[in-house]
Order: C-alpha cells, then structure tokens, then sequence
C-alpha cells in the first residue's frame, strides 16, 4: 500500500474523532458547533485539493520515468523528486504531434505536385518545340536568308517602255533621271503595319515570272481593323522607281519580290517592309486540303466559259497535255463546292467583265479560304498551316508569322475594309489594256485608307499621259477606243466631249500618249 494512502487513511480518522469530540462539545453552544462544522469542510476541502495535487505530481513523475527508459535511461525511484513546471500530460501533446505529422505529410505532397509539374512543364516545352520543327521544315528550306537583289533592267519593262511613254527608249533614257533604289522606309505608324501580298503565276520551273495579284494587308492595331487593298495587274508603274523603266507593276515580279515591294512603295508613297509570296499552285493545294471552298458563280454562259479555259490551262500547266483524269469544268453556275483548281479559276477570270472584277473577286476567294481554315479542329489547322507555310516565300521571321497569324486570323471572321487600286476616277485605260494612274489623285485616297490621314505623303513622279485632274472617264481623250466606247452615250457629240476632256486635263499637265521631247 502506498505511503500516501495509508497517510491519507490516518488523517481521516483523527479528523473524524476530532469532529465527534467537536459535537459533544457543540451540543452545550450550538453556534460555536455550527461555525465550527464549517471550518471543518473547509479544512476537508483543502485536504482534497492538496491529495489531487500530490496525485497529478506523481502522474508527471511517471510520465517522466517511462520518458526516460524509451530514450535509455532510468531516474532512481529514490532519488528526490523535483517538481517544475508540469509539461502537458500525453493527451494533451497528442494534437500537437498529429499537427507536426501533418504538416510534414503535406510538405511530400507539395514536393511531389512540383515534380509532377516540373514534368509537365517539360513535356509542354519538348513539344512545342517538335511542333515548332514540325510547322517551319518545309518553310526554313524554302526561305534561306539570301542577298538583295541586284537592280536590272527589267525584260517585260524594256519592252514595254516605248509603248507605255510613246517615246523614243534612248530619249526617255537619256531625258529622265535615274532614282536608286533604296531600302524600305521605316514604318510611318507604329500602330499600322502593312505588309504585301503577292500571288506569283510562275511557269519556268520556280523562275519568278508575273505578279497576278498584289494585295497590301494593312494590320490597324489602333483601330483593331483589318484593310485589305488590291492593285490592279496592269496598272503602270515606274519598276523599282527608276524613270527609266516604265511597265505593268505585275512584270516586277521578273526581279523577285523585293522589287515588287519597292516599286509599290517609291510610286504609292508607302512604308511596306514586310511581304508574303506564293504560287497559285499553292493556293490551289491548300485549298484541296481544306476540303474546297463554297462560292457563288455566276450563271452568266460566258464567264464559265472563260472559267473553264483557266481551269484547263492549270490543268495542262501541272498535269501536262496527255492528263486523262477526270474534268474539273463547270456545267453551270449558282453556289456550290469548288476545288482547288475551280477556285483558282473563278479567280483568274477578267475577260468576261475587267480587272476590277477580277481583283474583287480574289479578295472573296481569300477571305472564304481563310474562313473555313478557321472553323477546323486544331489537329487539322496544324497540318495546312504546316502545308501552307511550305508554299511560302516572305522576309518575315517565324515569331513575326506567329503574332501575325494570332493578332490578324481572327479578324478575318469580321467584314474587312477593301479598296481597289487605282480608284475610279483616277486613271485611264488605254486600248491595249494598260492601266495609266494618275499619282497625285490616287494616292492620297491610298492614303486616307490605310492611315487615315496625309501626313505621310510624298511626291512621286507622274506619268506624263495620265490624267491630271479627277475624271468622270476611264478611257484616254483623243483615242479611237474613247470614241467608239462613248457614242452610244454621246452620239455625235462624242469627239467634241473627248476634245473638251483632253483640253481640260492639258491645262493641268497632261501630255497625251504619242506626245513628247
């Protein structure tokens, strides 16, 4: 039996014999017994609260002993006990180990969600950069940085010189000065880049032959617009800026795009740096991929007919003269599914009404195709783009076609703002086809399209035979086409209206075709 309860036992029955003698007495006074009564459950209280603290004294004692024999040791049960601050008994420890265990348990799971992810991360780049590979093999083979190219006389521009002025070659060479090409200007707006697109009909196994279509992509990020301007193929120009080299701007292409980019900049006054060539070979391939394009023709006789003659001149071009494969004609017209071919023909069709036609016409093929491409699954995107980009020749870098494609696709899906170069009442149209601009009238409507102002216009040379002031006619005064195309509108009075007109635009500085030094 322990010391404690046997002393505990010994105190109760003194107190007990105490308190009977303490009633014997409290019989003769029974105030001095009730007080009395009191002091002694006081005295039995205090007695239990001394007896639960020696209790939980040798509860710690314990805890400690059994502490000390886990870690190797033993304390001497006769050793005197010490008292300190009482630790928290085991219960009382138990949440804050539990809280311990957690917090290491949920450091291994944060360890291993940043592996996990760390993984992750990894896999994502490895991809991006096979996807990167995969997109741009075909398009780095095909754009290898080169030199400029040097600046030679146009073929098509020599031939045409005398036609176009109505002069002499060796006088208008020896009248006119020689501009030098230069580089590029800087970008007259940050907020607006243009950039030119050029759709190349090429027929000498990769020689660069014609321009037959000429776009400026005008990418407004202060107004989140989108422009797109056509210029006609026959508009004349002075190739490259030299006076010396009059000719259709589609002939430029004979010198490479850079020439082309040059010649639209020093005779429209613009800052294009940036250009993106392809083959309509290419146009017709990816728009196979894509699965055709739904367009409207026409059911006019005549224009199928000429659109059939384009579908079988590509025809002949890639498959050559003895292809038995199936025909690609058209039988009528009305909205239907077209091929890549078909599509290429209703896009190159101008015999059937003019070149304003035609160029408006490849504007609707292009924004269709760019439509659809939109509205495909991303695996499917992924591979045309791949195709597309192998079509390509541009001096835009990879990251430049990304933000591009990025910033300027989803545009597509809104109306765009068009305009056709030249604007009516700008130019004539001489019999032979050639379109003649007059620069000072064109340009500055050029202009108030793109930047929406004219602080950025120069002066450019003017072709001696263009008009002079804004024209209510697109055929030359003076010239029999001018007079047979007006007499079911004029009558008789047809040549004295071609005279007034000539009169007219001679005040201001027009030298007819034929005239000259």
């Amino acid at each position: 039996m322990p010391f404690s309860d046997w002393e505990g036992g010994v105190e109760i029955a003194r107190s007990a014999r105490e308190e009977a003698a303490r009633r014997a007495a409290g019989e003769a006074n029974p105030l001095d017994a009730a007080t009395q009564l009191r002091r002694d459950a006081e005295e039995l209280r205090r007695r239990e609260r001394a007896r639960r603290r020696r209790a939980e004294q040798q509860a710690v004692e314990q805890v400690r002993r059994a502490a000390a024999e886990r870690h190797g040791g033993r304390r001497d049960d006769d050793r005197e006990p010490v008292f300190e601050t009482p630790r928290p008994p085991r219960r009382a420890a138990q949440p804050a180990l539990e809280a311990q265990r957690g917090r290491s348990g949920g450091g291994r799971v944060l360890k291993r969600v940043l592996l996990a992810m760390t993984a992750l991360v990894l896999v994502l780049a490895v991809g991006v950069v096979l996807l990167w590979q995969y997109l741009f093999s075909d398009f780095r083979a095909r754009n290898r940085p080169t030199q400029p190219p040097p600046v030679t006389t146009v073929t098509e521009a020599e031939q045409n010189l005398t036609q176009l002025s109505g002069q002499n070659a060796e006088q208008t060479t020896a009248a006119l000065p020689v501009i030098e090409p230069i580089p590029a200007p800087e970008r007259f707006e940050e907020g607006i880049q243009n950039i030119l697109l050029i759709g190349s009909d090429t027929r000498n196994d990769g020689e660069h032959d014609l321009a037959d279509t000429l776009m400026i992509a005008t990418i407004d990020n202060i107004a989140g617009k989108l422009r797109l301007a056509s210029i006609q193929r026959d508009t004349a120009v002075y190739i490259g800026g030299d006076l010396r080299h009059l000719a259709r701007i589609n002939s430029s292409m004979s010198s490479g795009p850079e020439m082309v980019m040059q010649t639209v900049n020093r005779n429209f006054s613009l800052d294009i740096s940036s250009y993106v060539a392809i083959e309509f070979t290419g146009v017709e391939d990816i728009i196979d991929a894509l699965g055709g394009i739904e367009i409207d023709v026409p059911e006019d006789e005549a224009f199928i007919g000429y659109m059939n003659d384009a579908i079988y001149e590509q025809t002949v071009l890639r498959e050559g003269w003895g292809y038995q494969g199936p025909s690609q004609q058209l039988e009528s017209g009305g909205r239907q599914l077209l091929t890549g071919r078909q599509a290429l023909g209703y896009m190159r069709v101008r015999k059937s009404d003019n070149d304003y036609q035609r160029t408006s016409r490849q504007r609707e093929t292009l924004q269709l195709l760019l439509e659809k491409f939109l509205q495909q699954d991303l695996l499917t995107m992924i591979n045309i783009a791949r195709q597309g980009l192998g079509l390509v020749r541009t001096n835009l870098g990879e990251m430049e076609l990304l933000g591009l494609a990025t910033s300027v696709l989803p545009r597509f899906r809104h109306n765009l703002d068009q305009l056709q170069i030249p604007v009516q009442g700008t130019f004539w149209e001489r019999e032979d086809g050639v379109i003649l601009p007059g620069f000072a009238l064109l340009n500055p409507r050029i202009h108030e399209f793109i930047y929406g102002s004219h602080q950025y216009l120069a002066a450019v040379h003017e072709i001696p035979a263009a008009p002079k002031l804004e024209t209510n006619y697109w055929l030359e005064p003076g010239s029999d086409a001018f007079k047979r195309y007006y007499r079911s509108e004029f009558g008789d009075r047809v040549d004295a209206v071609s005279l007034e007109e000539e009169n007219r635009q001679r005040q201001a500085g027009y030298v007819p075709t034929g005239e000259g030094p």
